[in-house]
């Protein structure tokens, strides 16, 4: 993510105690010129790290939350390929967002990788052979 639009900010509202440091607008557009390819991350992910950069979601639980609400999202529209494994195709289609997530949006909380460490584990523990369908449900639980 990268920060637009950084004003100074007026010299009446400058903090003595800070003045020899540069001083900004609270207020910053956040763009999406990421550098990943759009059709690795998913879109509620997408909308999570906006959010995550803009400070509309802060707490570490309400950022775990809305990750794993994301992530599940991501994990329901989620399509393998016929030639790999699934739970490759699943820790393929991880790394992407979580480096996304934790890397150029904001660092995770605790919690988060907490959730993301049951997560990979819960993939991990999938026999194989699987189906698409059953891995996804028995993930999604």
């Amino acid at each position: 993510l990268r920060v637009l639009d950084r004003t100074s900010v007026q010299k009446q509202k400058r903090v003595p105690i800070f003045s020899h440091l540069p001083q900004y607008e609270g207020h910053h557009a956040v763009s999406l010129q990421v550098g990943l390819d759009k059709e690795e991350i998913h879109p509620a992910i997408l909308r999570l790290g906006v959010k995550f950069a803009e400070g509309v979601i802060v707490g570490s639980n309400a950022r775990c939350m809305a990750m794993l609400t994301a992530l599940k999202d991501a994990v329901r529209d989620f399509e393998g390929n016929e030639g790999k494994e699934m739970k490759r195709d699943l820790m393929d289609m991880l790394k992407p967002i979580i480096r996304f997530v934790a890397v150029d949006c904001r660092a995770m909380s605790l919690g988060m990788g907490n959730a993301i460490r049951y997560i990979k584990t819960a993939i991990n523990n999938l026999e194989n052979g699987v189906s698409l369908t059953q891995g996804k449900e028995s993930i999604l639980e």
